[in-house]
């Protein structure tokens, strides 16, 4: 379990007795509740890579804005793969290309235009992928590139695929790293595996003759460990998601041991907010994860604590413990596991604190960085904990 001390070494440098009292994190609070036979599935899963009998453990992990920049989630992946090894890159998506924020351990680039759309803006332009947020090119042939070395960080692959759509009745084709093609088939999304014999960083993916529908692409190497997938959508709520048009038929494609979601605050910002239609929404939600994905472990993760300016005077959102009490509910319900950030930030008036340590943005609902790398950390460490115990 992580320690006041560790996080006091970590990130601060500050006396020990006085980060413990501005931020009030008690490591006993920092755990999963509702454990569920598929959470001890996962921890027997887990036992298994350490032990060398399977070579691979797989994550999932969406949600909003405070999972978008991979912070929080990139924090927690380099936990996991220092614990138990690194499995590969895993989902990958052009960012820079819908004109937006992301990852920072890679890049993309090419030479054709895109337009985007994203889950919560209604009508949708075209068909989304799994990620929230999808790139469509406006010529009919053209390239894209993503180059999985940034700086001194390389994370080379041996194999994936993309997700991807073209035009039906178009006569196009796509092909990767100028070895795998496929002709266009007409399909509502398509997959193109590749793979090498030596490691690899950069994909490079050309289309003819047809438009291409980017969805996203994964990345895996041959040694064993973890491979921690994640895409956000600032804005998004569970009913985006849900109104995604291929978020459910591609869950598969990235086989999950675990699936985490970390949506709710937008819920609890939402002016015509409704428990009842919050119900209605994550049983909807939930019913087709089970469905699609009825061996894997399931982590909800509960919004953090925040505010709001009424009449330019701070004021708690007195929506986050209701839309926690919904999802509390229906986790039970549906056989899923919870991870309450409120609880483990330190309880009411912890985003105060958090930001006095100068850990939280001035709208005191997202974070800076290094509030996302305390919370990624707490993350792993609560997980960690579950599956050694």
């Amino acid at each position: 379990m992580l320690s006041n001390q560790l996080i006091f070494i970590v990130f601060f440098g500050l006396p020990y007795i006085n980060l413990a009292q501005s931020l009030n994190i008690k490591t006993g609070i920092n755990t999963i509740e509702y454990s569920t036979a598929d959470f001890e599935n996962f921890k027997i899963t887990m036992e298994s890579l350490k032990m060398g009998s399977i070579q691979k453990v797989r994550i999932l992990h969406i949600g909003d804005s405070h999972i978008q920049p991979d912070n929080l989630t990139g924090t927690t992946r380099k936990y996991f793969q220092e614990e138990y090894g690194n499995g590969g890159r895993g989902l990958v998506f052009p960012y820079s290309l819908a004109k937006t924020n992301g990852p920072k351990d890679y890049t993309a680039a090419s030479t054709s235009t895109w337009i985007n759309s994203w889950i919560i803006n209604y009508p949708h332009k075209f068909k989304i992928g799994l990620p929230g947020i999808g790139i469509q090119s406006t010529p009919l042939s053209g390239n894209l590139q993503i180059n999985l070395v940034k700086d001194s960080l390389k994370n080379p692959y041996t194999k994936g695929f993309v997700l991807y759509s073209q035009q039906p009745g178009n006569n196009g084709s796509i092909t990767i790293n100028n070895k795998f093609t496929k002709n266009n088939l007409g399909l509502p999304f398509d997959t193109l595996n590749f793979s090498s014999s030596s490691e690899q960083t950069l994909l490079s993916l050309n289309f003819k003759e047809s438009p291409i529908i980017f969805h996203c692409a994964y990345f895996e190497n041959n040694l064993p460990g973890v491979i921690y997938n994640s895409a956000g959508v600032a804005g998004a709520r569970y009913k985006d998601f849900l109104n995604n048009d291929f978020f459910s038929e591609q869950l598969n494609y990235f086989q999950p041991d675990l699936l985490i979601i970390s949506l709710g605050t937008n819920e609890s910002f939402d002016p015509n907010y409704s428990e009842v239609e919050f119900q209605k929404v994550l049983d909807s939600m939930f019913t087709s994860i089970k469905n699609k994905l009825p061996e894997t472990a399931v982590l909800i993760t509960c919004p953090s604590e925040n505010y709001r300016y009424r009449n330019g005077v701070l004021s708690r959102n007195l929506n986050i413990p209701s839309v926690t009490k919904v999802l509390r509910l229906n986790a039970q319900k549906y056989g899923f596991a919870i991870w309450d950030m409120s609880i483990v930030m330190g309880g009411e008036g912890s985003m105060l604190d958090w930001k006095k340590a100068g850990l939280v943005n001035k709208d005191h609902i997202h974070f800076l960085r290094k509030g996302y790398n305390l919370q990624g950390q707490l993350l792993f460490e609560a997980i960690n904990e579950f599956v050694l115990k």
